[in-house]
C-alpha cells in the first residue's frame, strides 16, 4: 500500500486502497497558473465537513470524492474556504506524487484536507474545491456553503469560553490617606452577577486577601473602600460572582507622611482662610464708614459755604438781575440736553441771571406765537449765549432752515433754533455795521465738543471774522477780551448736578 503525506485517501469501508501518495501544502491564495488545461474535469462530489474545537476556536476538515469526469486527467485539487461576509480566505494544495494516469475506480476514494484553523464559533463559511489541470477557471466550480456549530456543542457548557466574556472597562485606584478607593463599572445585567470580589495582596505576600463588594444598584459604578492598608505595590483582582471573569492590575499605595494630610489638611486650611477673609471684610466696612463720615462732613462744610456765598451775592446784588437768552441744538442728544439745563441753573442761580431757553416742545400752546416769542426773547435779552455744538454746526451749515421747513410740516419741534441763529446773525451784522458793543453776543462750547462746532455760515460769520467764545461776568458794564471759551462738564456738574 502506499503511504500518505498530509492527505488522506480512504475507500469507503475506511481502508487505503492503490492511489498515488498525496502532498500537502498550503496556498497564500493567489492565482495557481498550473490549474489551467486542456480538458474538462469535473466537480467533485459528496463534500462533507468536519468540525472540532481547537482550543477556544472551531477548526474543520473537507472530505469529498473526485469526478470521474476527466479523472485521467487529474494530477491535484486546490481548496478554497472563505468567510462569507469577509473576505478572508485559507487556500490548500494536494498534489498526486508521482502522478500517473488515474481510471474511474478511483471514484469512491474519499480525500481528506488538511485542518483549517482559527475558525469562529456559529460563522457562515463556503469551501470550493477545483480539481486541476482542467479548462474550466475557478468561477465555474460550486461553492459549498456551511455554519460552524456553537461553542456549546463542541465544548461543555460549562467552558469558560463558552460563557459570556466581559471585563471593566475601567478599573481606577485612588488613595486617602492608608485607603484605597476600587473604583469600576458594572457588567450587564443580563450576566447575572450580583456580587463582586476584590483580591488584594502586596508583592512580597504569599496569600491574596478578600473583600466582597456588593453591586451599587442605582449607579453604574460600584466603589470598594479598602481600609488601613499599608503602603506598598499592590496586585488588586476584580473577580464577579461566579469566578468566570477578572481583571488585575498593579497599584502603588503611597506612604503618608504627614498627619494633615486628607480631609483634616483641607479643613485647616480652610479655617483660617474663612477668619482672615471675615477680619478683611470687617476691616474694609470700617474704612467705607470712616470715609463716608469725612465726606458727609465735608459736604456740610461746602453746603454752609455755599449758603454763604448765595447770601452774600443776595445783598450785593441791589440792581435788575440781567436777562440771558440761551439758544442751543435739541437734535444732539438728551445728554447734551441735561448738560443746557445744568448750565442754565448754574446762571440762575451762582451769576443771579434771569435765564430764558429755546424749549421749543414747550411753546406749541404759546398765545403770542413762536416766532414772536423768539424775537421778543432775543430783543429783550441783555446777553445772548449761542451752546455750540455738532449738531448745531451739521443742521446750519449742511441744511438750509427753508428747505427743511418746505418738507416737514410739522416746524415746532427741533427747528426753531434755526430760525434763533439766523435772527442773532442778523442782529449781530447790524452791530458791526453800527459800531455797537459786541459783548452781548457770546458764544460757547462743553469740553465734549470743540473749537470747530462754532459755525460760520448762515449769517453767524457771513463777510465778517467767526464768532467767538466770550468769557463774561454777567455783570452789566464788565465785558473783558473775546476768547476761545470752553465749559467743562465736570465742574459744572460739581456746582449744579445733572
Amino acid at each position: 500500500m502506499p503511504k500518505l503525506e498530509f492527505g488522506k485517501v480512504l475507500s469507503p469501508n475506511g481502508k487505503n486502497i492503490g492511489l498515488p501518495n498525496i502532498t500537502f501544502k498550503y496556498d497564500n491564495c493567489t492565482p495557481y497558473l498550473n490549474s489551467i488545461g486542456k480538458h474538462v474535469i469535473g466537480d467533485v462530489q459528496n463534500i462533507t465537513i468536519s468540525q472540532y474545537a481547537c482550543s477556544d476556536q472551531v477548526a474543520v476538515t473537507v472530505l469529498w470524492t473526485a469526478n470521474p469526469i476527466g479523472i485521467e486527467f487529474l494530477k491535484g485539487f486546490r481548496v478554497i474556504l472563505e468567510e462569507l461576509k469577509s473576505e478572508r480566505r485559507q487556500c490548500q494544495q494536494l498534489l498526486l506524487k508521482d502522478p500517473k494516469q488515474l481510471n474511474s475506480s478511483y471514484k469512491w476514494t474519499r480525500v481528506e484536507s488538511q485542518p483549517f484553523l482559527n475558525l469562529k464559533f456559529e460563522t457562515d463559511y463556503f469551501v470550493k474545491i477545483i480539481p486541476f489541470p482542467s479548462i474550466k477557471n475557478e468561477s465555474n466550480y460550486h461553492p459549498f456553503f456551511f455554519r460552524t456549530r456553537p461553542c456549546e456543542l463542541l465544548l461543555q457548557p460549562d467552558n469558560l469560553v463558552c460563557k459570556p466574556f466581559w471585563k471593566p472597562r475601567s478599573l481606577n485606584i485612588t488613595q486617602q490617606g492608608f485607603t484605597m478607593h476600587v473604583s469600576f463599572d458594572h457588567a450587564p445585567h443580563n450576566f447575572g452577577f450580583r456580587y463582586y470580589y476584590l483580591h488584594y495582596k502586596l508583592k512580597t505576600d504569599g496569600q491574596f486577601k478578600q473583600k466582597m463588594c456588593k453591586q451599587e444598584k442605582k449607579t453604574d459604578v460600584t466603589t470598594c473602600i479598602l481600609q488601613n492598608v499599608s503602603p506598598g505595590d499592590y496586585i488588586i483582582e476584580l473577580i464577579d460572582d461566579t469566578n468566570t471573569t477578572r481583571k488585575s492590575m498593579h497599584y502603588v499605595l503611597k506612604p503618608v507622611h504627614s498627619p494633615w494630610a486628607g480631609p483634616i489638611r483641607a479643613v485647616a486650611i480652610t479655617v483660617p482662610l474663612v477668619v482672615i477673609s471675615a477680619f478683611a471684610t470687617l476691616f474694609t466696612v470700617m474704612c467705607r464708614k470712616k470715609q463716608q463720615e469725612n465726606i458727609y462732613s465735608h459736604l456740610d462744610e461746602e453746603s454752609s459755604e455755599s449758603s454763604t456765598y448765595s447770601a452774600s451775592l443776595h445783598v450785593e446784588r441791589q440792581q435788575p438781575r440781567p436777562k440771558v437768552f440761551l439758544c442751543y441744538s435739541s437734535k444732539d442728544c438728551q445728554k447734551h440736553i441735561n448738560v443746557i439745563q445744568c448750565f442754565a441753573f448754574f446762571l440762575q442761580d451762582f451769576c443771579g441771571c434771569e435765564v430764558s431757553l429755546d424749549l421749543w416742545e414747550d411753546l406749541k400752546n404759546c398765545k403770542e406765537g413762536q416766532k414772536e416769542w423768539l424775537h421778543r426773547k432775543i430783543n429783550e435779552s441783555q446777553y445772548i449765549i449761542i451752546v455750540c455744538s455738532k449738531g448745531m454746526k451739521y443742521f446750519v451749515e449742511k441744511r438750509s432752515w427753508k428747505h427743511k421747513r418746505s418738507k416737514e410740516k410739522d416746524t415746532g419741534k427741533g427747528e426753531l433754533f434755526l430760525v434763533a441763529i439766523a435772527t442773532i446773525a442778523e442782529q449781530l451784522r447790524h452791530a458791526k455795521q453800527n459800531s455797537r458793543d459786541l459783548c452781548k453776543f457770546i458764544a460757547v462750547y462743553f469740553d465734549y465738543s470743540c473749537e470747530e462746532s462754532v459755525s460760520s455760515s448762515s449769517g453767524l460769520g457771513e463777510d465778517e471774522p467767526p464768532l467767538l467764545a466770550t468769557t463774561k461776568s454777567l455783570v452789566p458794564g464788565i465785558c473783558k477780551a473775546e476768547l476761545h471759551c470752553c465749559i467743562h462738564t465736570e465742574e459744572l456738574q460739581a456746582i449744579a448736578p445733572l
